[in-house]
This record gives C-alpha cells, sequence and structure tokens, in this order.
C-alpha cells in the first residue's frame, strides 16, 4: 500500500504545480509578456501621421526635455516646412485639461495648457473614474473611457502594440486613444479637429540611423 499512497501523492503534486503555472501564464495580458513599455527621454523621436483640413502631412516630434516639464521640437513635411518648439510647463502636467494639438502652432501654448500628453489628473480621473474633461480644440467635453485596445506602430522599426485607453466624448463626434501608461500617457491617436496618429516611435540611439518613413502596415490617420 505504502508505494500506492506515495505515487498517488506524488501525483496530485505534479498536477497541482500544472494547473497553477497555467492559471498564472493565462493572467498575464499578451501586451505585458510580448513587449514592455519603452521609455521616452532626450532625442526621442515620435512621428506622427496628421490631417487638418484635408492637408496630410508628417509630424515628426523629437522630446528635449521630460521630467517635471515637458519640452519637444517639431516639423511638418509641409511646403513651407514648418517648425518649432513647445514647453510644457509643470502646473499643465499635472493638472492641465486643455490641449493644444493644431500645428503648426501660430502662438506659444498656454501656461495651463499641455500638447502630446495628458495630465496627471486628466490619466487618473480616466483610470479611476472612467471619464474626465477635456478640450481638445473644440471645447471642453466630457470623455469618457470605452475599452483597452490594442494599438500598433512601428518601434525602432519594428512593429509593436500597445495597451491604450480609448475614450469617446459623448456624442462620439471626437475620440482620442492614450498610452496606459502612467509615466507617460502620450495622445497615440485622435479624431477630433484634427486627425493623428502615432507611426514611429524612434529611440535616441537608432534616431541617427532610422529614417523617419511612414510604416504602411500601421498607416491609417483619416
Amino acid at each position: 500500500m505504502k508505494p500506492m499512497i506515495i505515487f498517488s501523492t506524488l501525483l496530485l503534486v505534479v498536477t497541482t504545480a500544472c494547473k497553477s503555472n497555467r492559471s498564472s501564464d493565462l493572467s498575464t495580458p499578451p501586451s505585458e509578456t510580448s513587449f514592455a513599455f519603452p521609455k521616452a527621454q532626450k532625442g526621442t523621436r515620435l512621428v506622427y501621421l496628421y490631417a487638418n483640413h484635408g492637408i496630410r502631412s508628417r509630424l515628426d516630434i523629437t522630446i528635449q526635455r521630460m521630467d517635471e516639464n515637458l519640452s519637444f521640437d517639431y516639423s511638418m513635411n509641409l511646403m513651407d516646412n514648418p517648425r518649432g518648439h513647445v514647453e510644457v510647463s509643470p502646473a499643465a502636467l499635472k493638472s492641465a485639461n486643455s490641449f493644444e494639438m493644431v500645428f503648426p502652432l501660430e502662438k506659444p501654448i498656454a501656461g495651463n495648457q499641455s500638447s502630446l500628453l495628458l495630465s496627471q489628473m486628466a490619466f487618473r480621473d480616466l483610470l479611476e473614474a472612467g471619464e474626465t474633461v477635456l478640450d481638445l480644440g473644440s471645447g471642453l467635453e466630457s470623455y469618457f473611457f470605452a475599452q483597452n485596445e490594442e494599438v500598433a506602430f512601428s518601434y525602432n522599426s519594428k512593429v509593436v502594440f500597445m495597451t491604450c485607453m480609448k475614450c469617446s466624448n459623448l456624442d462620439k463626434t471626437g475620440e482620442v486613444w492614450i498610452l496606459k501608461n502612467p509615466a507617460f500617457p502620450i495622445i497615440v491617436k485622435m479624431n477630433r479637429g484634427v486627425s493623428i496618429e502615432l507611426d514611429q516611435w524612434i529611440d535616441p540611439a537608432e534616431a541617427t540611423q532610422t529614417p523617419a518613413a511612414p510604416v504602411s502596415a500601421v498607416s491609417n490617420a483619416g
């Protein structure tokens, strides 16, 4: 009888261990196992597909500072080759609900405005309450969290999928996708007044050798 008892005990232990490992694997979202959030830093390039009033261009952003402040240079491949520099204050990064996303800028953004990056307050409201108030260029509106979506873009020439929070206003005439990363909640896609979509993320080490050509597999800004 003793060998049989020992065998049964071992079988039970092995079975339990297998079930435990399987449950652990299934509980981990694919986006977290396949790719970690990239870290934005000085020199990071973000290339957006941009459309405004039927005019399409590429919005090429290079981050100059990313700490309690945000600053970046931008250029657009339009006929007059517009370019400029944006400074976002620490106060705006903490609590702004107004965002300037119309480029090229006619004047410096206001001290209570952000650009490119959602404020900590707005991001927290979406996470905790499922809604926040934003001005994306059409006045203050309530935006409601709809669902998490995996959005594709090129990261150092490789197509990756990142989890974003898709949000829309009440009548769904405005939509915005926010990178679900509290350290860098950038606007990945937006359809409200202007249409933008992140096409490429290029780390500083890659920036000198990676051409800024759109990736057709993920390019569908309209």
